[in-house]
């Protein structure tokens, strides 16, 4: 399930617990509630354990070597 899709997921357990506020049902909202934090969470640890500019180094081409002007980074002139 895509980040987008958790976040709204989660939006809307909330606010139907808020509509609710008590008996059985309510019950129910916060262990679908409690499952998708858990979930959100887990996604929050992946992306501290294994960040983005990890990932995008492995995609991105090395200084130097797809470009005209010799192995300098592209901000140095």
């Amino acid at each position: 399930m895509p980040s987008r899709r958790l976040n709204d997921r989660i939006q809307l357990l909330c606010e139907e617990a808020i509509r609710i506020q008590e008996g059985p049902e309510l019950h129910r909202v916060f262990r679908e509630l409690q499952t998708a934090l858990s979930e959100h969470n887990s996604r929050l640890r992946n992306n501290a354990l294994h960040p983005i500019n990890n990932r995008r180094h492995s995609v991105e081409p090395q200084h130097g070597t797809d470009r005209k002007g010799g192995g300098h980074p592209p901000w140095v002139l």
